[in-house]
């Protein structure tokens, strides 16, 4: 019986040492083999490092090794201290050299615009004008000035009864003809008038005189014929 004791106790020393010689040289048999891998994410992209390596135990390890991070290279600004640049257009520009002289219109300094005479618009000398005399008879009423074309009227102070004719000038030598211009009789007041129209007058001071029939009573005045 203590043999068989004897025989187990010493092939289980035995076993030891072997397991212990075993385990010796196990350290000197392991052997790294590193395979490198590139993982990349879908979202990241990043490269990563796989090494597998057998520990002391006998286990087989992987171990993932993250590379550094890099730095960011950002693009250059643009430095805002550079100078605008501006297009230059360049204006023709005329000058009057002094062997050109610039010439003006003539202009008349003799003529003014009261100097300027219409056909439409006929003009008079309003310095010229038509003396007042008079013998025995005196004016009671006249229109002045009459515009052209409208009627004008003359009323004298005479003698009841007596005749009177009446003489108007159309212009500076001829006289109109009317029968609003024929011959009146003074009223019971002495008072005789005339109305007639100036179409046929011209622009002016347009002259009148008033006879007493069988008299030398008369007078002598004017109208003044506007446009």
């Amino acid at each position: 019986m203590k043999n068989k004791f004897y025989l187990i106790s010493v092939a289980i020393l035995c076993l030891s040492i072997i397991l212990c010689a075993c385990g010796k040289e196990t350290p000197e048999q392991i052997t790294t083999h590193p395979e490198t891998t590139a993982l990349q994410t879908e979202e990241t992209e990043i490269p990563t490092q796989t090494v597998t390596y057998v520990d002391e135990s006998g286990y087989h390890v992987v171990s993932r090794i993250d590379p550094p991070t890099q730095e960011k290279t950002h693009p250059p600004v643009p430095s805002r201290t550079q100078p605008p640049t501006y297009k230059v257009v360049t204006t023709p520009h005329f000058s009057v050299t002094p062997d050109q002289p610039v010439t003006l219109p003539e202009i008349d300094k003799h003529t003014s615009p009261t100097q300027i005479h219409y056909p439409d618009q006929p003009t008079f000398d309003s310095a010229v004008t038509i003396p007042e005399k008079a013998n025995g008879i005196s004016i009671q009423f006249k229109s002045n000035p009459v515009i052209k074309g409208n009627d004008a009227t003359i009323a004298i102070n005479g003698v009841a009864g007596k005749e009177y004719t009446v003489e108007v000038y159309r212009n500076d030598k001829n006289t109109l003809t009317s029968d609003k211009l024929n011959p009146q009789t003074a009223n019971a007041s002495g008072v005789v008038s005339w109305t007639f129209d100036t179409d046929n007058c011209d622009i002016g001071y347009r002259k009148i005189i008033i006879r007493e029939v069988n008299s030398d009573n008369y007078i002598q005045t004017s109208i003044t014929v506007i446009n």
